[in-house]
């Protein structure tokens, strides 16, 4: 596999994760900017691959849809990114 395929496949994982993850969380950030998630396993993101563990997702802002993702402490920043709200589907 030649090193642009394969960070193809690891920027569209890592897409995919962030697409889930807005997909599902999308109704707790109204109330909320600020979400903790845990991981037991790595997670790839674009540009990085996070170890197992506690990680800060954040919306930024409410009128720009920007998402930063950082350690549990927020002292470390490990993914700032724009992103697309997605509808839940039913059922």
């Amino acid at each position: 596999m030649t090193m642009v395929t394969q960070r193809s496949i690891v920027t569209a994982a890592g897409a995919m994760v962030l697409g889930l993850l807005m997909a599902t969380a999308g109704y707790t950030w109204t109330a909320s900017k600020t979400m903790y998630l845990s991981f037991s396993g790595p997670v790839a993101l674009p540009g990085v691959t996070l170890p197992a563990g506690t990680y800060t997702f954040e919306r930024v802002s409410d009128d720009v849809h920007v998402v930063r993702v950082s350690s549990r402490d927020q002292k470390t920043v490990y993914l700032t990114q724009f992103t697309e709200l997605v509808d839940r589907p039913n059922g």
